[in-house]
Parts: structure tokens; C-alpha cells; sequence
């Protein structure tokens, strides 16, 4: 599968548009009552392939990073695309207050 999304054949298309369009339109979906109107076209699809990835990324090399990092809890890794949207609160930054101490 990897092989065939880096270097397509004509069977992609038919992946595509059976498989994958149908998802990535459900994101979309998702995404577009999420996002501000103000982002382009490109800007939304690149925000569902960002979340794709970090999907693929969790999904793919869990092992490798518990390695690196031990016995972590990656199970809401969706806070951080959730945040990163404003739906959520950074995990990251400072509330106002804080960053003040």
C-alpha cells in the first residue's frame, strides 16, 4: 500500500475514488464546519492531511516512540489537532496568568 501511494498506478485511482475520497470528504466535512472561512481551499485540505498523518504516525510507529520516550499515554493525540484548531485548550502554552508568574 505504501508503495502504491508513493509511486501510483492505475490502481490508485480506483483506491481513491473508492476508498479514500469518500473518507477524506467525511473530514472535509467535519473540518469545514470547524475551520474559519477564511482559509483557502489548500489551507483545508493541508489541515486534514495534518491530521491524517499524526493518525498514520500514532498508528505506525507507537512502538518506536514508547521506545524513545517509554511507556506513554498517545491516546488523545487528538488534543492536539483539536487545540491547534481552538477547540481545545494548549497543553503547550501558558494560560495569560500563568505566563505572567
Amino acid at each position: 500500500m505504501l508503495r502504491e501511494m508513493a509511486e501510483p498506478t492505475e490502481a490508485c485511482v480506483l483506491l481513491v475514488e473508492a476508498y479514500i475520497r469518500p473518507m477524506a470528504m467525511t473530514l472535509r466535512a467535519i473540518l469545514d464546519d470547524s475551520l474559519p472561512a477564511r482559509l483557502t481551499e489548500s489551507q483545508r485540505w493541508m489541515v486534514g492531511f495534518s491530521i491524517v498523518s499524526q493518525c498514520l504516525f500514532y498508528k505506525t510507529n507507537r512502538a518506536v516512540a514508547e521506545l524513545l520516550v517509554g511507556s506513554a499515554d498517545f491516546s488523545e493525540f487528538h488534543r492536539f489537532s483539536l487545540a491547534a484548531l481552538g477547540h481545545a485548550p494548549s497543553a503547550f502554552r501558558d494560560s495569560p496568568a500563568e505566563a505572567k508568574r
